[in-house]
This record gives structure tokens, C-alpha cells and sequence, in this order.
């Protein structure tokens, strides 16, 4: 989820100008919450017409944690960095900062599917089902970027 940028790593970019991951530099086709419930509210709108279906729904690209980086960098005017990890390297991280081992865990596997480029996939559907592109990056971390630069 594009929220993950800022609910998951706002403070460390905030305070640190960085933020970190295990995603070796792959391309990430992230999606908002915004879209993820427009989709939703559609389906139920719609009802029958979804019956037995299955939808991927993803962002309308695929983008890596460095453009990312680059992209809050201009945003923030001030340098944000992206720092790859290893996956073991990122999960021991996010429990010495006090994420539950769980969730380290689970943070973990998604970075590790990340780095084997399974998430880089963009799929038409979310664009089909809502009749327009879903919400590009850039929309998102404008609209998020005073999240990011409180302090």
C-alpha cells in the first residue's frame, strides 16, 4: 500500500530523511487505500455482476524505493534516502525499534516478495473496475507530503 510510506516509515523519514526496506531495488506497483475502496464500494454497488470473480488490483505503475526517495526528496526539500537491507538485516531493525516479531516478520516477507519482483506487476484492473487510472504516486505522496514533513 502506498499508505505504508507514511504510516510505517514517516518517522524515520521525518526525523532521519530516510526510510528502509529489502526491496533490491525492484519496482513496487503500489496501491491506495483510496482505490482499494472505490473498488470495494463499486463491487457491492454492483453486486451480482462480481459474483465468483477474483481481481488483482494494483497501482497504475511499478516504482522503486530510490524513486520514491527521490520523489519525497523534491517534495520535502530536503534529501529523503532510501537504505536496502537485507531482509534479515530489515526484520532484526524493525524488532530493535520495538515492532512486534510478528509483524517484523510479516513486514519481512512482503519486502522479500518485493525483492523477487513478484509486486512490479501493474494489472488493468483496478482502472477497469473504477473507469479511471488509479491514483498515481506522485497524487499520493502530494497529498501526504505535510504528513511527512511535521516534525
Amino acid at each position: 500500500f502506498m499508505e505504508n510510506v507514511v504510516n510505517y516509515a514517516g518517522a524515520t523519514i521525518r526525523e532521519h530523511g530516510a526510510f528502509y526496506g529489502a526491496s533490491g531495488g525492484k519496482g513496487v506497483s503500489y496501491i491506495s487505500a483510496r482505490d482499494i475502496g472505490d473498488v470495494a464500494a463499486q463491487v457491492l454497488v454492483e453486486g451480482e455482476r462480481h459474483a465468483g470473480q477474483r481481481y488483482t488490483l494494483t497501482g497504475p505503475e511499478a516504482i522503486t524505493d530510490d524513486a520514491i526517495a527521490s520523489k519525497l526528496s523534491t517534495l520535502l526539500s530536503k534529501p529523503v534516502r532510501y537504505v536496502d537491507l537485507e531482509p534479515e538485516q530489515f526484520i532484526a531493525g524493525a524488532k530493535d525499534k520495538g515492532t512486534p516479531s510478528w509483524m517484523a516478520e510479516a513486514v519481512g516477507g512482503l519486502e522479500r516478495v518485493k525483492r523477487a519482483g513478484f509486486a512490479a506487476d501493474v494489472s488493468p484492473a483496478t482502472e477497469q473496475l473504477l473507469g479511471r487510472a488509479g491514483e498515481g504516486i506522485d497524487s499520493f505522496l502530494a497529498r501526504e507530503a505535510p504528513r511527512l514533513a511535521r516534525g
